[in-house]
């Protein structure tokens, strides 16, 4: 399995680059946009090395996979998808700060 940092730095990577696409409207780029702001400051945190940060974030990336297919092909869908993937995003930052805490 790939390491955390890298899997946060593609998610990183690709909610910045569907930031610019024309078919994303600006509460999609917003929310992506904060979602990328939040994750960034993680990337170096010892919790996404470990295997449940690196299933959500292979979660995280599926969530992602399915807005990217919404924006192009189903517009409608956009918004669930985006809430969905926003649940899981909002679950490792809660993981990773409770086990910060725990650690700390």
């Amino acid at each position: 399995m790939r390491l955390g940092k890298t899997m946060a730095l593609e998610l990183i990577h690709t909610w910045q680059t569907m930031q610019g696409q024309h078919q994303a409207s600006l509460e999609v780029s917003y929310r992506l946009q904060k979602m990328s702001a939040g994750l960034l400051p993680l990337v170096d945190r010892l919790y996404l090395k470990t295997p449940k940060a690196q299933e959500t974030l292979q979660l995280c990336a599926q969530k992602t996979a399915l807005v990217e297919n919404a924006l192009q092909t189903a517009p409608e869908e956009v918004f669930q998808h985006l809430t969905d993937l926003e649940q899981v995003y909002e679950e490792l930052l809660n993981r990773t700060f409770e086990f910060r805490v725990k650690a700390g």
